[in-house]
């Protein structure tokens, strides 16, 4: 193999981390968006909740 091939081999691996890295990190802030519209929407429903109870007297 030549210095050329091993650098390019080389280049190629680190692209593919970069690649899987970046992925993950999309799935995570995929997941924390979902849980944050989860939260955001338990705590709509809460309130409302709140506020008919409140209202009910």
């Amino acid at each position: 193999m030549t210095d050329d091939e091993i650098k390019a081999q080389a280049a190629a691996k680190a692209q593919a981390e970069r690649d899987e890295l970046i992925a993950a990190l999309q799935n995570r802030t995929a997941l924390g968006r979902l849980a944050l519209t989860e939260a955001n929407t338990v705590f709509d429903v809460m309130a409302e909740l709140g506020f008919a109870i409140t209202k009910a007297g």
